[in-house]
């Protein structure tokens, strides 16, 4: 973890082709406790501060777990698990912590985090629909309705024509604001 106001994500994550439930259960989780860090919890206490349902967190925790993400220390005790994030190697981004409070839908947090991604000092490079969907693992017609509904509200998009548009590929460039 950064400071207050940011949250450092590994680069890395998108290579799990996590869900975007998977998403924000693990970076509310980062959020909460931070990487190295023993903590105890159940489901359903994550899913409350992750603003999912318990049955989504039941199926995420294995998968966190599975990918060597999250780790189960022991087992239940009195209904608490013992859990440890595992520091990730690589590259970090950082987000607005801000943004896991704001996007209540765990696809906008998603979408918001690849654009993180790619930013340097807060604006992306021209980067394409079909980069995005490779990086999210979502489709390139959902970010194109992203971007469209992100206008103007945490994030500002400019789409630039370029000569491959007759192919329906756009570059796009983001500032972070």
């Amino acid at each position: 973890m950064d400071n207050a106001g940011r949250l450092s994500v590994p680069v890395k994550m998108f290579n799990y082709r996590l869900t975007a439930t998977g998403y924000k259960v693990f970076m509310k989780l980062c959020d909460m406790y931070g990487f190295e860090n023993e903590f105890i919890t159940v489901y359903k206490d994550i899913a409350k501060e992750a603003g999912v349902t318990t049955e989504r967190v039941k199926k995420v925790m294995p998968r966190l777990m599975k990918e060597g993400i999250v780790e189960k220390i022991n087992e239940e005790l009195w209904q608490h698990t013992r859990y440890k994030l595992n520091r990730i190697d690589g590259d970090y981004f950082t987000i607005d912590r801000k943004m896991l409070y704001e996007m209540e839908n765990p696809y906008h947090l998603q979408f918001y985090c690849t654009i993180c991604s790619f930013a340097k000092d807060n604006i992306t490079p021209y980067i394409t629909l079909k980069d995005l969907s490779e990086r999210s693992g979502l489709h390139a017609v959902t970010l194109e309705k992203y971007c469209k509904m992100f206008n103007g509200i945490w994030v500002k998009i400019k789409i630039i024509e370029t000569a491959e548009e007759e192919k329906g590929e756009y570059k796009l460039k983001f500032e972070l604001i």
